[in-house]
């Protein structure tokens, strides 16, 4: 489930906030407890859609992770090197400047531009290792504008067939294998 409400993010992290001059603590204040509403998060796609759209070619996959690790010249977390055939690589760092906090939204929107290359962002599905930095090139394509009806799966669950809620949507590039892989060291199946 998705938040019902607005959600925020801290632009830069724990570094920005204290940079800013905002106060830490070291033990968390007690706070009573609140129900949060939560609307069903409809933004993925199941193993056979990706598969599918793959195949059709209606979807753009978008790679988060490292160069080095979409190339499969370093894989030292997930069980299989490289990366899904046809797959862009966008490293999630590219996203923010110096500081660590996003980039503008028009430099995102020329590089995003760049590296789609003429093609609808909107057909974009972005992927990851687990989910987490995948998420953050949508919130990239989003500050860039070009965010409007993105998909976001991270590929392993998905494509094995596991169901966003039986992962707790943490989904695993891994076995995406099934789907072949390219990059130096790749097991194609």
């Amino acid at each position: 489930a998705g938040h019902a409400a607005p959600v925020r993010v801290l632009d830069g992290g724990l570094a920005a906030w204290s940079s800013a001059g905002h106060p830490l603590a070291r033990s968390a204040a007690p706070r009573p407890p609140v129900t949060v509403p939560s609307r069903p998060f409809t933004r993925w796609l199941t193993a056979g859609e990706v598969r599918a759209a793959l195949a059709e070619g209606t979807i753009d996959l978008v790679d988060a992770r490292g160069a080095d690790r979409f190339a499969g010249q370093n894989e030292t977390i997930d069980p299989v090197a490289g990366h899904v055939p046809g797959a862009l690589n966008r490293p999630f760092v590219q996203n923010l400047g110096p500081d660590g906090c996003f980039k503008p939204a028009a430099e995102l929107r020329r590089e995003w531009s760049a590296l789609l290359g003429g093609r609808d962002a909107s057909r974009v599905v972005t992927m990851c290792g687990s989910g987490i930095t995948a998420c953050q090139n949508l919130l990239a394509l989003e500050i860039a504008g070009l965010g409007e009806g993105l998909l976001d799966v991270a590929c392993t669950d998905a494509l094995t067939g596991l169901s966003p809620a039986d992962s707790h949507g943490a989904l695993r590039w891994g076995s995406a294998a099934q789907l072949v892989v390219e990059g130096e060291g790749a097991v194609h199946i």
